[in-house]
């Protein structure tokens, strides 16, 4: 899938900037989330 970023790191700098986590750590948040409903 072609996002616009040079590659991975790019775009997990410039998600990090933009939401304030990693995608990581946003990703968990919406997991653990998950699996707690």
């Amino acid at each position: 899938m072609e996002t616009g970023f040079v590659d991975q790191s790019h775009f997990s700098n410039f998600f990090k900037e933009f939401i304030g986590l990693t995608p990581r750590q946003y990703k968990n948040i919406f997991t653990n989330n998950k699996d707690r409903h």
